[in-house]
């Protein structure tokens, strides 16, 4: 999943012998408004990666 660098990303969900990654910033630099994507993920043998889009 590509996200644009100016959003904030909250990852979690339910990893079952599988597992998701945040690759995105931490967002400290980023306004308390920005938008913010809640991921939700249950993955079953496989897995989530989340990251920012290349600019």
């Amino acid at each position: 999943m590509l996200v644009p660098e100016d959003w904030r990303v909250q990852v979690g969900g339910l990893p079952i012998l599988g597992g998701y990654e945040d690759r995105t910033a931490d967002g400290g630099a980023l306004p308390d408004n920005a938008p913010v994507l809640k991921v939700n993920a249950t993955t079953l043998l496989g897995g989530v990666k989340v990251a920012h889009e290349p600019s």
